[in-house]
């Protein structure tokens, strides 16, 4: 797909401004009129198609207006906003040979969804009416070969902050014997245009719309390689049960979209509600992109296709990492660490009976090392011409070390993406701030933390963004707002004897706290903690963490209105049976900056999942700043939707 290359528009003379079609359009020709007025009979410009090839949205005033954002997608100056003016431009456009805005085609050819959406509906006279040739599309479509389409999902991935929540794209693919070779497809993309920004200009751009976004194609091997191998992130490939005509018109669409630029939104117009319009083109009677309103997370469109009956067959494709981690746990403690020596040590690999441990053979240990190196450099942890040296060494050495082991397997996740929990939690309950009874609501848009059910999620993985908590109070009738969570973020990444990552979690929160001795205590405070630190496995199921913080506090009660200074947080998730957990966090807090004081914080959760979509939770928790102490105890039903 071609790239945009500028925003300009169509200037037209007045009278076609005032007409709504462009300057070069043929309006006296006499079946144009004809075909507009049965257009008109037909009411085509307020059916489903229509809207869905315009990317038309309803608007709160009753209206419609297309999401798209380029004026080069529209062929009436009154297009973005009037589905009526919009199909009589097209159709006035199809009767003229030039081309159209700088895609040097005619308009029959630059929209030929259109064209042929229209054709099927008006009894177009080919005698009248000129169909031109194609040439540019028909090379490009088979090149691309569409026969079938299959929904790609790349899990999550905490370190990159326009993936936390996972992405979706489509991929095309081919017929016959070439639908054996998924890897040669073409993996359909929608995406932001971001450049070099990072950090809070990142932030506010992606939630403002700052960013354009963009529809691509490119080889599906690539799109694997960024997802797979490059981020860590497990993939799931859904077939979609769509006809081949329904593709057809997709793939049609999307050369209509060659550098469309639409204004690009984190959390609504993101890359699974654009993929979304796409489906909805192929058959506008699912009106799919139009079942999410507030808010577009992933893993929920591959829900909403699920639910529709859209999903096929499900295909796993491990990451990179994820394969790793499972060749490794097929050998002892003793030669993974031996593996992570070979690996990182220069020299020669040693003997072959010197390659292994008690528990396996040296070939093994060898292949652990190679792979082990490898995804270093995939990462660019392991980059130098050493280590291409080392890389070589171990290669020769296997070679050296007899027959070819047997193709691995890998274990497959007993949940898939689409069957966890949904991402949006209403939770209420009772319970006891000493010494006051009080009932809670909570409302959490998105998305998931470590003591939700686990399956489909991936362990160890929290985030959450605006958090809302209220509290009523019976005895003085008082209703409060106990937190609003701006973010919370904790990624846990066990260390064990070949992986050594850092975990790491940040959140931003207005909280009701204990404060200390000379500041009021029941007003809302504003602060960020975070920090980085290790997670391990303490078992089999355990995981135990502990962090650095630095932790930020605003106040206007506070001594030059703010408290800093760093702390410890230390924390486990204890899975007691299949459907019950156990969190207990920990916290240490020593402000040194601003106001003093320290702050003492233990927490313990117990969680019982019922199904996927509700869970019951206790909470103790007992907070403390300097000498001021403050004890909550509630009970809470939390649902999942």
């Amino acid at each position: 797909m071609s790239r945009p290359v500028g925003a300009a528009g169509l200037v037209g003379c007045v009278c076609a401004a005032l007409l709504g079609v462009p300057a070069y359009a043929s309006v006296d020709d006499p079946h144009l009129r004809k075909l507009t007025e049965d257009a008109r009979a037909l009411r085509l410009a307020q059916r489903p198609q229509w809207h869905a090839l315009l990317h038309y949205a309803p608007t709160l005033g009753g209206g419609f207006e297309s999401e798209a954002d380029d004026p080069r997608f529209f062929l009436s100056e009154r297009g973005k906003r009037d589905p009526v003016a919009e199909l009589e431009a097209t159709l006035a456009a199809f009767f003229s040979p030039q081309p159209v805005h700088e895609r040097g085609e005619p308009a029959q050819c630059a929209f030929i969804a259109r064209y042929r959406w229209l054709r099927g509906e008006l009894d177009f006279d080919a005698a009248r009416l000129r169909e031109h040739r194609c040439e540019r599309f028909e090379a490009w479509y088979r090149a691309v070969d569409p026969h079938a389409l299959t929904l790609v999902f790349p899990a999550d991935y905490l370190n990159n902050p326009s993936s936390m929540f996972g992405h979706t794209l489509l991929r095309v693919d081919p017929a016959g014997d070439a639908a054996e070779t998924p890897l040669l497809s073409y993996a359909i993309n929608y995406g932001a245009v971001t450049g070099d920004d990072g950090g809070v200009f990142f932030a506010v751009k992606g939630l403002t719309g700052g960013y354009t976004g963009l529809f691509s194609i490119a080889p599906y091997y690539e799109k694997v390689r960024e997802y797979s191998d490059l981020e860590n992130r497990d993939i799931w490939e859904y077939a979609l049960r769509v006809t081949p005509a329904e593709v057809q018109i997709l793939i049609g669409h999307l050369w209509e979209l060659r550098g469309v630029g639409f204004d690009y939104y984190f959390f609504t117009e993101n890359c699974s509600y654009q993929l979304l319009t796409l489906l909805d083109v192929a058959r506008p009677s699912l009106q799919l992109a139009r079942q999410f309103d507030a808010w577009v997370i992933p893993a929920d469109t591959v829900r909403v296709l699920r639910e529709e009956g859209l999903l096929g067959t499900a295909t796993y494709r491990p990451a990179a990492s994820t394969r790793l981690a499972q060749d490794a746990a097929r050998l002892p403690d003793a030669d993974r660490q031996l593996a992570r020596q070979l690996a990182e040590q220069p020299g020669e690999p040693g003997s072959p009976g010197g390659a292994a441990g008690a528990g396996a053979t040296p070939r093994e240990v060898v292949e652990l090392a190679y792979d082990y190196l490898h995804y270093e450099r995939l990462a660019g942890r392991a980059e130098g011409p050493d280590r291409a040296q080392r890389l070589h060494e171990l290669l020769q050495a296997r070679a050296q070390l007899g027959a070819v082991s047997p193709v691995r397997t890998y274990a497959r996740p007993a949940m898939r993406p689409d069957e966890g929990h949904p991402t949006a939690m209403l939770s209420a309950g009772v319970g006891v701030q000493s010494p006051d009874t009080f009932l809670s609501v909570r409302f959490r848009p998105a998305f998931h933390d470590r003591l939700d059910p686990s399956g489909g999620y991936k362990n160890g993985a929290e985030i959450a963004f605006f958090d809302m908590r209220l509290r009523h109070f019976p005895t003085d009738d008082r209703l409060v707002v106990e937190r609003f969570g701006v973010v919370d973020i904790l990624s846990l990444s066990p260390r064990d004897r070949l992986f050594r990552p850092w975990s790491w979690g940040v959140r931003a929160v207005w909280d009701r706290r204990p404060l200390p001795a000379g500041a009021a205590g029941d007003e809302l405070t504003f602060a960020i903690e975070g920090g980085a630190g290790i997670a391990r496995r303490l078992g089999d199921e355990v995981l135990g963490y502990a962090f650095l913080d630095m932790n930020v506090e605003v106040n206007d009660d506070f001594a030059d209105g703010y408290a800093l200074g760093p702390g410890i947080r230390v924390g486990t998730v204890i899975p007691l049976a299949a459907r019950w957990k156990l969190g207990a966090t920990a916290r240490y807090a020593g402000y040194a900056g601003g106001q003093r004081f320290e702050r003492r914080d233990l927490a313990l959760e117990l969680r019982r999942t019922l199904d996927r979509r509700n869970q019951l939770e206790l909470v103790l928790m007992r907070q403390q700043a300097d000498a001021q102490t403050r004890r909550d105890r509630y009970l809470t039903w939390r649902h999942y939707f």
